[in-house]
């Protein structure tokens, strides 16, 4: 299930609840079921070449980056306005995506970048609300540079970040 699928749910409105908990799960899934082969492997085998686990489906090319900050940016525009307004305009978006955090990886889209952003765009159409802050530039509590203590002092370190 992705962002587009959920546009064309039927009762949008009336389903939301039972679209992000779907989401959420799938997240949580994909997440969980890459772990232990992640977590069983070093950066670099023997031969000292980079372990195919490291973010395979990071985007490669200036196209792919400015793609993904574009559909930030429409996605932030579209449905974050009046009070969960983010930037002031389109271009503002870009540029803060594009000159003021690192783009970033899937590997570490926790963190303070743009990937991190990237992956809250789904969640935006279902809780406005919630997920506006994450994509912006304040974060509120999310996509926020964590140390490696702080994985390891969380019990459940895969819940989402706002209720952290």
């Amino acid at each position: 299930m992705n962002f587009f699928q959920c546009r064309k749910w039927p009762n949008l409105a009336q389903n939301k609840k039972n679209i992000y908990q779907r989401l959420y799960n799938v997240t949580y899934r994909s997440l969980s079921s890459l772990l232990p082969s992640i977590c069983s492997q070093v950066l670099f085998n023997d031969n000292n070449i980079l372990s195919p686990y490291i973010s395979p489906k990071d985007p490669h090319t200036s196209e792919e980056r400015q793609a993904k900050i574009n559909t930030i940016c429409n996605v932030t525009e579209r449905f974050c306005t009046g009070t969960l307004q983010q930037y002031s305009s389109f271009n503002d978006c870009q540029q803060f995506l594009r000159t003021q955090i690192p783009y970033g990886s899937y590997g570490r889209a926790d963190q303070r970048n743009v990937i991190c952003r990237f992956v809250h765009t789904y969640f935006v159409p279902l809780l406005p609300s919630i997920h506006c802050p994450h994509v912006g530039p304040t974060r509120r509590g999310a996509c926020t540079d964590k140390t490696i203590d702080f994985y390891y002092n969380q019990p459940n370190f895969l819940a989402c970040a706002h209720r952290q």
